[in-house]
Parts: C-alpha cells; sequence; structure tokens
C-alpha cells in the first residue's frame, strides 16, 4: 500500500477547473468522486464525516488551500482526490476565507504511525506559497500529480509539525 494518499492519487483523481457555489457544493462533489472510485465508500457518509471534521475546525488553510478530510469505519484504505476550482469560495475561516485548492481525502480509523507522520509531512509541504502558485499554474492533471507526489516524498526523519486530526 502506498504510504501516503497523494501516492495512490490516479489521474482521474484530479479534478481542474471544478466548478462549485459554496463549501457544502464542494464538499458533495467531492464526497461523490470519493464514493465512485472503487472504495466502495457511500457518498451520504463521507459527506456527512466530511462536514463533521469541518464543525470540529475549518480545514482551510493558507494561500487558498483547504485539506478537508475524514475516518470511517468503512473505509479500508486511504483514498483521496485533489480539485482546483475554477472559482474560489467562501470556505467559512477567517484565517482563509477562499479556497480555490482542495485535497480531499478519506481514511480508515486506524493507521499506523508512520502513516499519520507522513500525511502531517504532506499537509506542511503543500501549504506553501510555492507550492499553491505551482498547482494553480499547472497546465493539465499529470503536472497536479507530479507536484503532489513530489510534496508526499517523505524522509523517515520527517516530523513535519501541523498534525491532522
Amino acid at each position: 500500500m502506498p504510504l501516503t494518499v497523494a501516492e495512490s492519487l490516479a489521474l482521474n483523481d484530479v479534478l481542474i477547473d471544478m466548478e462549485a457555489s459554496s463549501k457544502k457544493h464542494v464538499l458533495e462533489l467531492l464526497s461523490e468522486h470519493l464514493s465512485g472510485s472503487a472504495s466502495g465508500l457511500d457518498r451520504d457518509a463521507v459527506f456527512e464525516a466530511l462536514i463533521e471534521r469541518e464543525r470540529l475546525g475549518c480545514t482551510a488553510a493558507d494561500f487558498g488551500l483547504a485539506m478537508p478530510h475524514a475516518r470511517l469505519a468503512t473505509a479500508s484504505a486511504p483514498v483521496g482526490v485533489f480539485a482546483r476550482l475554477k472559482t474560489a469560495v467562501d470556505f467559512d475561516s477567517q484565517d482563509a476565507p477562499h479556497v480555490d485548492l482542495l485535497f480531499c481525502f478519506v481514511l480508515p480509523l486506524t493507521t499506523s504511525e508512520r502513516h499519520d507522520i507522513a500525511l502531517q509531512g504532506l499537509a506542511a509541504r503543500m501549504m506553501t506559497q510555492p507550492v499553491c502558485d505551482a498547482l494553480r499554474s499547472a497546465d493539465d492533471a499529470t503536472e497536479i500529480l507530479a507536484i503532489l507526489r513530489a510534496c508526499a516524498a517523505v524522509d523517515d526523519g520527517d516530523k513535519a509539525a501541523g498534525g491532522l486530526s
């Protein structure tokens, strides 16, 4: 199994110029994609888990990036999707009010400590102006996937701060 969700993404898991009218609409579309893959996940369960996680604290970060995520008992493996929106949406965050880049993923209830550290490192590496600018200017899904995989490259000693819960 790939160490990170980013390493498991396929080209069809990169959505470019997605149109959405609100945070809720974005989460609905991402839930639909995650359940439509070979994951076997229920769309409504994914959506409710993402909404519940957002209630704990907004997953929007700096530079117009959000990383909505959830853990589900029905998830047997990590699944993810990256979306670049055609137009930014209000993500209900004072720190990052408008979001146009989203990396959304669902994890099993339990993951290894190594996997959790890898996700923390991925998040820390993605939440930079140069990476977000590169994701915005990428010409196609192949280029975006290469950027995400470069961010997922993990050194065993990497203990990046800024965890995902």
